[in-house]
């Protein structure tokens, strides 16, 4: 089975022409689907730029809730929909705990890219290293929240991912205490989570959902994690911005095929 990969590049890099040569080197080391969230200020030159036999898919970092209106430096699912953007992360731990956002903000923002065919990356994840148990019961907090109400919109679209159909959204695990610092958790702690994460969709939502594995992900730790099944791909952050990582991510994730 195909695994998804995502290069969520954050506020990087400094120049429209670093980001186009990065984006064209991903595009000429996989012949696989990718997606990459680059900063706001680069999407419409990349995709107008886009090789046409490239299969990266762009995605933004963030999206807001409703389509137009006055709301100050915000960005619309309306809006990047006609920009050629296939979709949005949302709920990254970088705006849940530096920017506030609450669950409630990040469920309207989840309805709203659904409604609008778009793809909803939701980000998940333990704040502190915890005992499994207390990092479950944390997560499905979060999801139970998070996706309150998508169940009637979700249910009527579906969405092609790495060969696969599935529907308009992808879930990344993300620890919190893990992201930055170079220390991801245990792999097998990963997947029992992430077997979890499926169950709980399943049942409550009625929804088969990919989900990825997303926490100081490199060339060194990513073949650990590879090993399980339950891990349907990876949401990478720093590693992206490095053409060394990215060549040895890409070719490890091939090779497990």
């Amino acid at each position: 089975m195909k695994k998804t990969l995502i290069l969520n590049w954050k506020m990087n890099p400094e120049s429209f022409k670093m980001a186009k040569e990065l984006f064209d080197f991903v595009s000429e080391k996989t012949k696989d689907q990718i997606m990459i969230a680059p900063p706001y200020l680069y999407l419409k030159d990349l995709v107008n730029n886009q090789n046409k036999k490239s299969k990266i898919k762009i995605i933004a970092q963030n999206v807001f809730w409703d389509l137009l209106g006055a709301y100050t430096g915000e960005i619309s699912p309306l809006m990047i929909k006609k920009m050629g953007i296939s979709g949005s992360i949302v709920g990254h731990s970088e705006r849940r705990y530096i920017l506030k956002e609450d669950d409630d903000l990040i469920n309207k923002k989840i309805i709203s890219l659904i409604k609008n065919d778009l793809l909803a990356v939701l980000c998940v994840g333990e704040t502190h290293k915890d005992s499994l148990n207390q990092a479950l019961i944390f997560i499905k907090n979060q999801l139970k929240k998070d996706l309150s109400k998508i169940s009637n919109s979700i249910n009527k679209i579906s969405y092609l991912s790495a060969g696969r159909k599935n529907t308009k959204l992808i879930i990344a695990y993300e620890p919190v205490w893990s992201i930055g610092g170079g220390k991801p958790t245990d792999a097998e702690r990963s997947a029992l989570i992430i077997k979890e994460i499926k169950k709980f969709v399943k049942e409550k939502h009625g929804l088969d959902v990919e989900v990825l594995y997303g926490g100081s992900v490199d060339c060194k730790n990513i073949s650990s994690f590879l090993k399980y099944k339950e891990i349907d791909g990876f949401l990478v952050g720093s590693a992206s911005l490095k053409k060394s990582e990215i060549s040895c991510i890409i070719n490890k994730v091939a090779q497990n095929k």
